[in-house]
């Protein structure tokens, strides 16, 4: 097939000679839907909120119908048709990538799997994702460690999913993990929507029928007071009562209200008989009636029990069967409520895959095999181990395990009615009513099978420092790599090499005053992640990148990793990776700034005065393209292309977003250099930058920028102070 490029597309011919459209990013990737459940009223109710949530949760009926539903989940078994019969394990064109990935989805599974199965309750769920080096020297899963939704918002680069970002954490506030330090997962989005919605919405309304002010609780609760208490209407004379060891006359109401308590706590009642002339009582006492037939103010919050379950998506039959057995006449609703749970188990499995196994493979293997992960359908789990536990023994059953756990043995169910013959742990939400067996189950497995491959299985050639390159790793890093410690052994410095004739100019795409003015590019200075590929985003020119990969087709990219003093300016590193993505070239974020100046902002005599200094591996004989977010004196770009010069690499172009005015001229023209030998001695010149620490002497290393500065100042003794003065 023949590779054509065209704009920021990758097209293809396919054999057949037809031209197509291969791009890994949709064209639609930018497609924005329109938010329509958060924050609605339902029925005039209060916005549906994480408060509401929260309130909910304390419902211990709703707290079961998520354990129902997460249940059959933890029992899902993977592996793939083998003719007639399923195979644990997965499809992988290569067994040993294949057994690895499935290695690690097993411990996910067994481990963490209920931390990611929260996103039915607020919607979606994310967490960071620590890893290790096992005995063979792959990296692999070590924890899953969850955060709050309310904590966790997806980031995406370039309209793709990179990340997550946490809030609320000590000392830093917030942190930005990229994949596979992250994991994000959404519950039953919305078509385009990155966030999901808590399954808990469905029951919302019939839930604040049973549980707000004037619901079926409260008329429950008020319907026992009375049942027990009763009420009364006593009825009293005005005036005054003598009664005995009393001195004086005690008001008839006072009588009343005596009368009135003892009657509430059960006591025994003694009251006045005095009738009037008529033959009337005067203390006439009336009890209050109560309902003969109260069962539909008793019922009442158990439909409402029933509503929150449908609004849940679990159907009747999920909890209740009758003699017929557990599949017979429901066939249908339980095989769309497992659909349902199957489409579930999918979606994780997908944002597994992309977030973390994808990666670790790059990591371990250098590329991603074609694999399959698949799972068997949970409706046909049901029914075979429905076949294989039998109707048990001795008509109504209730399940249980026997002694050894193995099998199962039959009791009488009280009230009748036949419950599948199953263990609840592997039958969970098929007919078991227990909201302890509920629970239990879902925190345990319904059929795992066996434990797959080990992790010590062996290898040859255990690699080291994985966690380390994955640290630093091209698809993610956007840390200041200078935080870190700097172990390589770097080769002898050389002399500054000057300029060549034929160094190009700057590649810039858009002004300072532009970039500048763009609303996200402050926070992007100071850190923040987002910000910075929304301002990349915004700014670059995709057909210009493209030609940069073709004039170099070979040449890798390095950014200029710097640390300003507002924080870790992301611009230039996200830069490099969307030049990479687009021209078809490979980042090396090894290369990294060793110190802090922070330039930004400063004048030039300050960017004279204080250096940055770079440190790491860099390939000998290979083409390399500089990056940085604006270049104004360029004395990071030529430090940097020193660096890779003194260490054997070959530095053939440098790109920024922008350019101050004259600096996108950074090589010393001859003009310039002709004026630095006339205005000054050539000999003191050198020995005026060998000792300010600049290029060791050599003026025919200076930027355009630099050499003009200089010649600026009239003498090297002022320029000497100005210097002094930009240090101090």
């Amino acid at each position: 097939m023949q590779n054509e490029k065209r704009s920021s597309r990758k097209v293809v011919r396919a054999k057949a000679g037809a031209k197509v459209d291969v791009s890994a990013r949709a064209k639609t990737a930018g497609y924005r839907s329109v938010p329509y459940i958060w924050f609605q009223r339902p029925n005039d109710l209060p916005p549906f909120t994480f408060a509401t949530i929260r309130g909910m949760l304390l419902d211990p009926g709703i707290r079961l119908n998520f354990a129902m539903r997460a249940a059959p989940i933890h029992g899902a078994e993977f592996g793939f048709k083998n003719g007639d019969k399923w195979q644990e394990g997965m499809k992988c064109d290569s067994p040993e990538i294949g057994q690895f990935i499935y290695r690690q989805l097993m411990h996910i599974w067994k481990n963490f799997l209920p931390s990611i199965l929260r996103s039915q309750v607020w919607g979606w769920s994310a967490g960071e994702v620590t890893l290790r080096i096992d005995q063979s020297g792959l990296v692999v899963i070590n924890e899953l460690e969850p955060r709050h939704a309310a904590d966790c918002r997806l980031l995406k680069l370039n309209h793709e999913r990179w990340g997550v970002a946490i809030n609320r954490v000590e000392d830093s506030g917030k942190v930005h993990l990229p994949f596979p330090y992250a994991w994000f997962h959404a519950y039953n989005a919305e078509d385009g929507d990155n966030y999901g919605v808590s399954a808990a919405l469905g029951g919302y309304s019939p839930w604040a029928d049973k549980w707000f002010n004037g619901g079926a609780i409260d008329v429950r609760r008020l319907f026992m007071h009375k049942d027990a208490y009763g009420g009364m209407d006593l009825g009293y004379p005005d005036g005054t009562t003598n009664l005995p060891g009393h001195a004086q006359p005690v008001p008839n109401v006072d009588i009343a209200q005596q009368i009135a308590d003892k009657m509430k706590s059960g006591g025994v009642i003694v009251r006045p008989s005095e009738r009037d002339d008529n033959g009337n009582e005067m203390w006439p006492l009336t009890r209050a009636q109560v309902p003969n037939n109260p069962q539909h103010i008793l019922q009442f919050p158990k439909d409402l029990d029933d509503e929150i379950r449908r609004g849940m998506e679990i159907p009747d039959d999920v909890i209740s069967a009758d003699g017929s057995g557990a599949w017979a006449g429901k066939r249908v609703t339980l095989a769309s409520f497992y659909a349902s749970l199957d489409h579930w188990v999918v979606q994780i499995l997908r944002d597994l895959k992309s977030q973390i196994f994808d990666h670790l493979c790059l990591l371990n293997w250098g590329y991603v095999p074609e694999y399959e992960i698949t799972h068997k359908p949970l409706a046909q789990q049901a029914m075979e181990q429905q076949a294989n536990a039998g109707p048990g023994a001795g008509g109504s059953q209730y399940p249980t395990r026997d002694g050894d756990g193995d099998g199962l043995i039959g009791e009488g169910f009280p009230g009748g009615g036949y419950r599948m013959s199953l263990d609840p742990v592997q039958a969970v939400g098929r007919g078991v009513l227990s909201a302890g067996q509920l629970v239990e189950a879902a925190q345990r497995v319904m059929r795992m099978g066996t434990d797959g491959p080990k992790e010590g299985d062996q290898r040859k050639n255990p690699r080291s420092g994985k966690l380390e390159i994955l640290r630093d790793s091209r698809w993610h890093s956007l840390e200041d790599a200078s935080d870190r410690e700097e172990t390589r052994e770097q080769k002898a410095v050389s002399d500054p090499v000057p300029w060549p004739k034929s160094f190009p100019n700057v590649f810039q795409m858009t002004t300072v005053s532009k970039m500048k003015s763009h609303r996200d590019y402050q926070a992007a200075k100071s850190g923040d992640a987002i910000a910075a590929a929304n301002v990349v985003d915004d700014l670059i020119k995709p057909e210009k990148l493209i030609q940069l990969g073709q004039r170099h087709p070979n040449a890798i990219v390095v950014p200029v990793h710097a640390q300003e003093a507002s924080g870790k300016n992301q611009l230039p590193s996200l830069f490099a990776r969307m030049i990479g993505e687009l021209a078809g070239l490979s980042v090396d974020t090894e290369i990294v700034q060793s110190n802090k100046v922070g330039r930004t902002g400063s004048n030039a005599w300050y960017r004279l005065a204080v250096r940055p200094k770079f440190v790491g591996e860099v390939h000998e004989g290979k083409e390399y393209v500089l990056v940085d977010d604006v270049v104004t004196g360029g004395g990071s770009l030529s430090e940097l292309r020193q660096h890779i010069i003194e260490n054997g690499g070959k530095v053939v172009e440098m790109v920024t977003l922008a350019a101050a005015q004259f600096s996108q001229q950074i090589a010393l023209s001859d003009a310039t250099r002709t004026a630095l030998e006339s205005k000054y001695d050539v000999e003191l010149l050198k020995a005026f930058l060998k000792k300010e620490g600049l290029y060791n002497g050599e003026y025919r290393a200076l930027t355009e920028s630099e050499a003009r500065t200089i010649l600026s100042a009239g003498s090297l003794d002022t320029a000497r102070n100005r210097i002094a003065e930009a240090r101090s």
